[in-house]
């Protein structure tokens, strides 16, 4: 039985939902004020939305998708390399 094709475009929203959760997450812990995880996430959720605009335009183009690897790189360095 052949394994079904990854479905790239529902794998990056995983990843960009993901990503809005961590920057949520890292607000939350790093402030002592009394916003909710719901009051917050909404900003995170479009700053994702647009970071990962890169990727969903480079899907069906492998060397531009490579760049928007690193240039996702470059703006987090935090995050270390995507191998």
């Amino acid at each position: 039985m052949q394994p079904n094709p990854i479905d790239l475009e529902r794998l990056l929203k995983a990843f960009q939902e993901m990503f809005a959760h961590m920057l949520t997450l890292q607000d939350l812990i790093g402030t002592d004020d009394n916003r909710t995880y719901e009051e917050v996430k909404p900003k995170y959720d479009q700053q994702a939305e647009r970071e990962f605009a890169l990727f969903y335009q480079a899907l069906n183009d492998p060397a531009a998708f490579a760049r928007a690897v690193r240039e996702f790189e470059r703006m987090h360095p935090k995050s270390g390399p995507i191998h």
